[in-house]
Protein backbone atom coordinates (compact mmCIF):
# COMPACT_ATOMS: atom_id res chain seq x y z
CA UNK A 1 0.00 0.00 0.00
CA UNK A 2 1.15 3.35 -0.80
CA UNK A 3 0.70 6.92 0.17
CA UNK A 4 -1.90 7.59 -2.10
CA UNK A 5 -4.09 5.34 -0.09
CA UNK A 6 -4.10 7.38 3.02
CA UNK A 7 -5.85 10.60 4.38
CA UNK A 8 -3.29 13.62 4.35
CA UNK A 9 -2.87 15.24 7.23
CA UNK A 10 -0.56 18.30 6.15
CA UNK A 11 1.43 21.10 8.94
CA UNK A 12 -1.04 20.74 11.69
CA UNK A 13 0.03 20.97 15.06
CA UNK A 14 -1.21 18.54 17.81
CA UNK A 15 -0.84 19.25 21.96
CA UNK A 16 -2.00 17.44 24.64
CA UNK A 17 -4.36 15.39 22.36
CA UNK A 18 -4.89 11.39 20.99
CA UNK A 19 -4.56 11.44 17.70
CA UNK A 20 -5.90 8.66 15.54
CA UNK A 21 -3.28 7.55 13.12
CA UNK A 22 -5.04 4.64 11.40
CA UNK A 23 -4.45 5.29 7.38
CA UNK A 24 -3.41 8.25 7.91
CA UNK A 25 -0.23 9.69 6.06
CA UNK A 26 1.24 13.16 8.51
CA UNK A 27 3.45 15.64 6.31
CA UNK A 28 5.23 17.82 8.28
CA UNK A 29 3.27 18.04 11.19
CA UNK A 30 4.01 18.24 15.07
CA UNK A 31 3.12 16.25 17.84
CA UNK A 32 3.69 17.83 21.31
CA UNK A 33 2.91 15.96 24.64
CA UNK A 34 0.47 13.46 22.14
CA UNK A 35 -0.41 9.70 22.34
CA UNK A 36 -0.52 8.37 18.70
CA UNK A 37 -3.99 6.25 18.60
CA UNK A 38 -3.20 2.69 16.32
CA UNK A 39 -6.14 0.38 16.33
CA UNK A 40 -4.99 -2.01 13.74
CA UNK A 41 -5.83 -0.26 10.11
CA UNK A 42 -3.75 1.11 7.52
CA UNK A 43 -0.62 1.53 8.56
CA UNK A 44 -0.18 5.45 8.70
CA UNK A 45 3.15 7.08 7.46
CA UNK A 46 4.83 10.37 9.06
CA UNK A 47 7.01 12.69 7.23
CA UNK A 48 8.90 15.36 7.99
CA UNK A 49 6.85 15.21 11.67
CA UNK A 50 8.39 16.58 14.88
CA UNK A 51 7.80 15.03 18.40
CA UNK A 52 8.43 16.61 21.59
CA UNK A 53 7.64 16.62 24.99
CA UNK A 54 6.09 13.25 26.33
CA UNK A 55 5.19 11.04 22.90
CA UNK A 56 3.20 7.61 23.90
CA UNK A 57 2.21 4.72 21.40
CA UNK A 58 -1.16 3.69 22.27
CA UNK A 59 -2.77 0.26 20.62
CA UNK A 60 -6.20 -0.17 20.35
CA UNK A 61 -8.76 -3.00 18.66
CA UNK A 62 -7.13 -5.14 16.89
CA UNK A 63 -3.44 -3.96 17.45
CA UNK A 64 -3.38 -4.01 21.07
CA UNK A 65 -5.09 -7.80 20.64
CA UNK A 66 -2.11 -8.92 18.35
CA UNK A 67 0.30 -7.15 21.47
CA UNK A 68 -1.36 -9.30 23.61
CA UNK A 69 -0.72 -12.06 21.90
CA UNK A 70 3.10 -11.65 21.20
CA UNK A 71 3.21 -11.02 24.59
CA UNK A 72 1.38 -14.64 25.71
CA UNK A 73 3.68 -15.85 23.43
CA UNK A 74 7.23 -14.50 25.05
CA UNK A 75 5.78 -15.16 28.60
CA UNK A 76 5.09 -18.98 27.48
CA UNK A 77 6.27 -21.76 29.73
CA UNK A 78 7.40 -23.29 26.81
CA UNK A 79 9.30 -20.72 25.17
CA UNK A 80 12.03 -22.26 23.04
CA UNK A 81 13.33 -21.80 19.67
CA UNK A 82 10.16 -22.10 18.03
CA UNK A 83 8.56 -19.38 19.56
CA UNK A 84 11.73 -17.26 19.51
CA UNK A 85 12.07 -17.81 16.04
CA UNK A 86 7.97 -16.36 15.00
CA UNK A 87 8.58 -13.33 17.45
CA UNK A 88 11.93 -12.55 15.61
CA UNK A 89 9.89 -13.25 12.23
CA UNK A 90 7.30 -10.55 13.42
CA UNK A 91 10.22 -8.20 14.39
CA UNK A 92 12.39 -8.09 11.22
CA UNK A 93 11.60 -6.67 8.15
CA UNK A 94 9.53 -8.28 5.83
CA UNK A 95 7.03 -8.27 2.79
CA UNK A 96 2.84 -7.51 3.95
CA UNK A 97 -0.02 -7.19 2.32
CA UNK A 98 0.05 -4.77 -0.77
CA UNK A 99 3.46 -5.32 -1.13
CA UNK A 100 4.86 -3.02 1.04
CA UNK A 101 7.30 -4.25 4.17
CA UNK A 102 6.80 -3.93 7.69
CA UNK A 103 9.82 -1.77 10.05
Amino acid sequence: MGDENLIRVENKNFKNEDVDVDGKYFYRCSFDDCALCFSGGDIPMFDSCRFAGNPRFDLGDAAARTLQMIRVLAGSFFYGPEVRAVLEDIIRERPIEGGTTAH
